[in-house]
């Protein structure tokens, strides 16, 4: 089958897709050039446009932007990010973006909008959002966000170490939840608590035995993300926010971080967000537990840090300025991270420096990657895994293309991307023997060691080349794989002892 790409048109390809045969009949009615182009053509009215998007910057701009990109005021809260829509609006079709807009996307903040928004309202909002990719090099009208996150309720600061927070946990739930049914034969032995996309809980996967449990029941508004094992396996540590219920805008004031058993029992509010936007994420622990390095954004995704909250009390210090997703290594002396460039420069390194952020080197330059992704520390304290997007020959910018969008539609990958390709890497902590460990185009996996550091899991949204999502080993040096569930997930991933 030969395509042409109307931002490549003097470019032809020929691709061969295989689909489940469930989909097949769904798959040859859109499998056609036609078929394909047919999303690039924006059938609205221009007063329909119009509309969409005042709607678009009433109810969509605070997460997704003003140009769509998903670089909205409340996206640094939000796990997993928010989509770029002008990658979906370009290769999605109308009643996929429909389905979206009406319906939510599991496991993301993305909630339904059928009784929030009219028909009407709906299908200009699709018209608007074909304006926004119509052109990849054009720039669209600017839309000023009207939703704010609402400013949130003062927090006591005896809360910080002993407030209950407004969480319903597994303590007060069945002792047994739901497995999940895709679990197959374990491997390597030891206990994962990730995030699956189809609910908002932690589930705890013990291996052997191959039972997923679920550790937390929050409601339908409630998100949890980036669960992190203490050094003795016996907390876990956490990001959580919630959405406004009702017919409020769905974005959350903030994102705090806490504490639960391992168990699932006891939950505590470690540390708030303080102002309206901010987010504490994606934290870890200190080797003697009594304190959780966090990535704290400030509101509209400034000021970012890496902050050290103390395990009691919740105090927070800055340990390093503009950087994010802090890992650390066994005996907790060295600290690994990104530094982000600030505006106007772009670009994501990983640096390696003390506990207390001092003696800081690079390890990945800049720009070596187009992005950069939750680097973690071998048990050795000798290597640091990471997800990357591009090649570390220059910038690629892989992306999606039209087939990768489509086979995920239609079912062939079971996960809503966000457009950008990740794989795993691994390099030594002096910089040298960088070197890829997959090559499996994922949907911005979660990468962990596990504790004795022969194997390496990750948690991924599914594989634009394999078509596979959920947890997955695999040796240290990439020779050996094994699936251990079928669910996508992006809301974190971490691995203990058994």
């Amino acid at each position: 089958m030969a395509v042409a790409r109307d931002d490549e048109p003097d470019t032809n390809a020929t691709f061969r897709i295989e689909v489940p045969d469930a989909n097949a009949a769904q798959f040859a009615g859109l499998l056609d050039v036609t078929g394909l182009r047919r999303p690039m053509t924006l059938a609205a009215d221009p007063a329909g446009v119009v509309r969409g998007r005042e709607v678009y910057g009433q109810h969509c701009a605070v997460c997704h932007g003003e140009t769509g990109t998903g670089d909205g005021s409340a996206a640094p809260s939000l796990l997993p990010p928010p989509a770029d829509l002008t990658l979906h609006a370009r290769w999605h079709a109308d009643e996929q973006l429909l389905w979206f807009i009406s319906h939510g996307v599991p496991g993301t903040s993305m909630v339904g909008f059928a009784d929030r928004l009219s028909p009407r309202d709906r299908r200009d909002t699709i018209g608007y959002l074909r304006t926004l990719a119509a052109s990849p090099s054009a720039t669209p009208p600017r839309v000023t966000p009207v939703a704010t996150a609402p400013s949130p309720a003062p927090t006591a600061p005896s809360r910080l170490s002993t407030g209950a927070p407004p969480l319903s946990t597994a303590a007060s739930a069945p002792a047994l939840a739901r497995s999940d049914p895709a679990v197959v034969s374990p491997g390597p032995a030891g206990r994962f608590v990730y995030g699956p996309d189809f609910d908002n809980d932690l589930w705890l996967l013990t291996l052997p035995g191959g039972t997923s449990t679920k550790l937390t029941h929050f409601g339908p508004l409630e998100f949890s993300s980036n669960p992190a094992w203490s050094r003795d396996g016996r907390h876990i540590a956490f990001s959580y926010y919630r959405l406004p219920g009702g017919d409020a805008i769905p974005v959350p004031d903030g994102t705090d971080l806490y504490v639960m058993n391992a168990s699932g029992g006891e939950v505590r509010l470690l540390a708030a967000h303080g102002e309206r936007g901010a987010a504490l994420q994606y934290p870890a622990w200190s080797s003697d537990g009594r304190a959780v390095y966090a990535s704290a954004v400030g509101p509209g995704g400034t000021d970012l840090s890496i902050d050290r909250v103390d395990a009691v009390t919740g105090a927070r210090v800055r340990v390093v300025a503009g950087a994010q997703f802090p890992a650390l290594s066994r005996d907790g002396k060295r600290l690994a991270y990104v530094r982000v460039a600030p505006p106007p420069a772009r670009g994501h390194s990983v640096w390696w420096s003390a506990s207390d952020g001092s003696g800081a080197q690079p390890i990945v330059a800049p720009n070596t990657f187009d992005k950069l992704f939750a680097p973690r520390v071998s048990p050795d304290g000798r290597r640091l895994l990471f997800a990357a997007v591009g090649q570390p020959v220059g910038p690629s910018s892989r992306r999606l293309g039209p087939l990768g969008m489509l086979a995920r539609a239609l079912g062939a990958v079971p996960a809503f991307a966000n457009g950008d390709l990740w794989d795993l890497w691994i390099v030594d902590v002096d910089g040298r023997n960088l070197r890829p460990l997959t090559s499996l185009s994922e949907d911005l996996p979660v990468g962990v060691w596990s504790p004795d550091g022969a194997y390496v899991a990750f948690l991924g949204g599914g594989s634009a080349r394999t078509a596979e999502a959920g947890i997955t080993v695999l040796g240290a040096d990439g020779a050996t794989w094994r699936r251990l569930t079928t669910q996508p997930g992006h809301r974190g991933l971490d691995w203990a002892r058994p």
